[in-house]
């Protein structure tokens, strides 16, 4: 079984932790999360893991397999005023760089 969490906002690594505690004592081996580009890319390059890292890790500790959600367009890779769920095709490569930089920092996890 696989759990959808949504910790996108939480900022409480003890309610992090309890959610997937929660979802492993439940039966599932795996959570789906959702893992906003605009939050982890807020410039072209600079990246911050720092939440992605505490899901992540809290996640393995659990025995959680993360299967990883991307999306969520960070206003500098999208026109002003557009939703943050359009990529316009000039930033296909730059969606596609932070998926990669994405894997990178999690491979093994």
């Amino acid at each position: 079984m696989c759990a959808h969490t949504r910790l996108t906002d939480e900022v409480e690594p003890w309610k992090i932790q309890q959610t997937l505690q929660m979802a492993r004592e439940m039966g599932a081996s795996s959570v789906v999360e959702y893992f906003l580009w605009a939050t982890h890319e807020p410039a072209r390059g600079v990246y911050d893991w720092s939440h992605a890292d505490l899901v992540v890790d809290h996640a393995v500790n659990q025995g959680l397999k993360v299967i990883a959600r991307l999306g969520y367009v960070p206003e500098w890779a999208r026109p002003s005023r557009s939703s943050h769920l359009y990529l316009d095709e000039a930033h296909y490569d730059d969606f596609a760089a932070f998926a990669a930089a994405f894997a990178r920092h999690f491979r093994g996890a």
